[in-house]
């Protein structure tokens, strides 16, 4: 079937759409997925109905509506959700850590957060994605009065000292983590939508966890940078561990 409608519709490539036809004998629920490359013009969605049992008089009812078009049917979009809801939800914890202090909210920094992601899909820079998280960060200041290594601390400071610790790439680095954990934001998204996984689901997680793999690889060295004194926190942690072996 081919569905037009003056109201915007929106559907993941997984989502149902709930259609109620009212035919002669009573209302006929149907259940569809959007065939995403079969819409003819804009404005149209076509859907391909689920099978169901029909009896024979309510079955030839409906096929003989095939072709005819109908008004007045009443649709919704029944979202089929998966873990790409937990990727939203670790990145909201990741903007909760990462970038919450005493003087935002966890409201305004998510808000912030996706509107970068949507900056970032505009195709207004160019490069891989940490790049272009400094490129956007760059053109306006009001990202990093927001956004910037700032949060990590409770002491008041600008994002220009901030950045005197936490090196400008591992920073960008941390960000384009986070947005790429939020489905449908951007084409950087992990997920094209909250129902968007692959079949065996928990992989939808593994980006977002190579990603901070990566980070904590390369923030080792930010935790003693001097590697002298590195060696000796390193031989004193050694010998604490060789004197509790073996003890209970």
């Amino acid at each position: 079937a081919t569905l037009a409608s003056n109201e915007a519709f929106k559907s993941g490539a997984r989502d149902l759409v709930w259609l109620r036809l009212a035919l002669a004998s009573g209302v006929v629920d149907l259940y569809a997925t959007v065939d995403e490359e079969g819409a003819m013009t804009g404005g149209e969605v076509r859907l391909r109905t689920a099978p169901m049992r029909l009896d024979e008089a309510r079955r030839a009812e409906v096929e003989g509506a095939v072709g005819v078009p109908l008004s007045n049917v009443s649709f919704e979009v029944l979202p089929r959700l998966s873990s790409a809801c937990d990727l939203y939800s670790l990145g909201v914890l990741g903007v909760r850590a990462l970038l919450v202090d005493g003087s935002t909210s966890l409201a305004v920094a998510l808000d912030e957060t996706l509107s970068l992601a949507r900056e970032l899909g505009s195709g207004e820079h160019s490069g891989s994605l940490e790049e272009r998280v400094g490129l956007a960060l760059a053109s306006d200041p009001r990202w990093l009065e927001s956004l910037g290594p700032q949060r990590l601390v409770s002491e008041e400071m600008d994002a220009a000292e901030a950045f005197a610790f936490v090196p400008e790439r591992l920073w960008w680095g941390v960000l384009a983590a986070l947005v790429r954990m939020f489905p449908g934001v951007g084409p950087d998204s992990v997920c094209r939508d909250l129902g968007d996984a692959p079949p065996a689901q928990h992989t939808a997680l593994d980006a977002s966890l190579s990603d901070f793999e990566d980070l904590v690889r390369r923030s080792r060295s930010l935790v003693m940078v001097d590697w002298t004194r590195n060696r000796e926190l390193h031989g004193v942690i050694r010998s604490f561990r060789t004197g509790l072996v073996g003890s209970t």
